[in-house]
């Protein structure tokens, strides 16, 4: 197995059981492995599964509702360890892509299967990581006449989802995001002397967010900068 900090596994020399060869032992810690190399910020990916993975099993959200148990190691929360259930899906993942028998899922709770596109999404995360947030630029204006202003976002990944909004001189913008599944709804208001301000969210489970711009004095154009995972 896998130690702390260590970069090779050690194979068991024999089959551990007639059900359970020593390449799905390796196959099942490699994938600690290959979680313990890739980002799921603001979580740990080996704790959670990798972006991909863990967004479209809803790791985030069924944290929080108790449902999976990130990191535990002693039942019954262990086959409720999503990082758990995640070494189990690449070993499916590679059992398949190998044209060899699948050996039993019996780790963690069956309700963890992996279907065709949590597998696919596995195998994107392996090949291709994601590394860090990608940044889009929306611009607007307020007036008298129009007061405020709504932007969707699409945030098809779980994490964090930064927002800044730079309002014009001598003005007093408000920004504030709706949407979020399970959290509060964020806000912050610029001010004369402060022109930027910016908010700082985790997007779990939401696919979509909204971005308001309210006018409270003042007028001009302003511009938001929006960082999603």
């Amino acid at each position: 197995m896998l130690q702390p900090g260590q970069r090779v596994a050690r194979r068991p020399g024999d089959d551990p059981a007639a059900d359970t060869s020593a390449e799905a032992v390796v196959a099942h810690e490699y994938g600690h492995h290959v979680a313990a190399n890739r980002s799921n910020a603001p979580w740990v990916a080996e704790d959670y599964g990798t972006k991909r993975w863990a967004t479209y099993e809803q790791v985030c959200a069924n944290t929080r509702a108790g449902r999976l148990f990130p990191g535990a190691e002693t039942e019954p929360q262990y086959r409720l360890n999503p990082g758990e259930a995640f070494a189990e899906s690449f070993r499916v993942l590679n059992e398949r892509l190998a044209g060899r028998p699948e050996t039993p899922w019996d780790v963690v709770s069956s309700t963890l299967y992996p279907d065709s596109t949590a597998l696919a999404a596995l195998q994107q995360d392996v090949t291709s990581p994601w590394t860090a947030s990608t940044t889009v630029s929306v611009s607007g204006a307020l007036s008298a006449r129009v007061r405020s202003r709504s932007t969707s976002v699409s945030t098809p990944l779980d994490g964090t989802l930064r927002v800044t909004l730079r309002a014009p001189a001598r003005s007093r913008f408000s920004l504030a995001l709706g949407g979020l599944s399970g959290s509060r709804s964020a806000a912050a208001t610029t001010t004369a002397a402060v022109r930027t301000r910016t908010v700082t969210t985790t997007v779990c489970g939401s696919r979509s967010v909204s971005v308001r711009v309210s006018r409270i004095a003042g007028s001009g154009a302003y511009r938001l900068t929006i960082a999603r995972p």
